[in-house]
């Protein structure tokens, strides 16, 4: 979807660029969404990759960056609906 709006992914709140967008949903990072089936990560998969991003870009301990991750997801447009998506469709949040 080249006409999203979206400046973060909605799955995991990383900054979206042309570096980091998903080339099948430019909602979500490439880090979210693999990028030849579209298929999304899982929530314990996201959750674990904010975790390490946490400890190894901002330095946190396993236990900061868990609290961290914890706080932020639920925010997040994905993981605000009653059932996560796995399909490679828009994620509607800023974009509609």
């Amino acid at each position: 979807m080249d006409d999203c709006k979206c400046t973060s992914c909605c799955s995991c709140g990383m900054p979206l660029d042309n570096k980091s967008k998903s080339k099948k949903d430019s909602c979500y990072c490439l880090h979210c969404q693999d990028q030849e089936s579209g298929k999304l990560r899982s929530r314990e998969e996201v959750r674990e990759g904010s975790i390490k991003s946490a400890m190894r870009i901002m330095g946190k301990t396993r236990v900061e960056a868990a609290k961290m991750a914890d706080e932020m997801m639920p925010k997040l447009p994905r993981w605000q609906k009653k059932e996560e998506k796995e399909d490679d469709s828009c994620c509607h949040c800023a974009c509609d």
